[in-house]
């Protein structure tokens, strides 16, 4: 984490870039990146995170599925 943020700082994560490699080689709707911002300092927060990533898992299945 940087000094004074809030959150992990992602400059220099190496998956937007991966992402932008591979994606001319998948059809739109088969390669997807999804940035997921969580903060889990409370039971709400972690409750919050669970229906977002309920919600997504479901999307991905969805697509998936046809």
């Amino acid at each position: 984490m940087a000094a004074g943020s809030q959150g992990m700082n992602l400059q220099g994560s190496p998956l937007p870039a991966i992402f932008d490699y591979l994606q001319p080689y998948f059809h739109p709707q088969v390669l997807k990146y999804w940035e997921e911002e969580f903060d889990l300092g409370t039971h709400a927060k972690i409750d919050e995170h669970r229906k977002r990533t309920q919600l997504m898992k479901e999307n991905i299945c969805g697509a998936l599925a046809g």
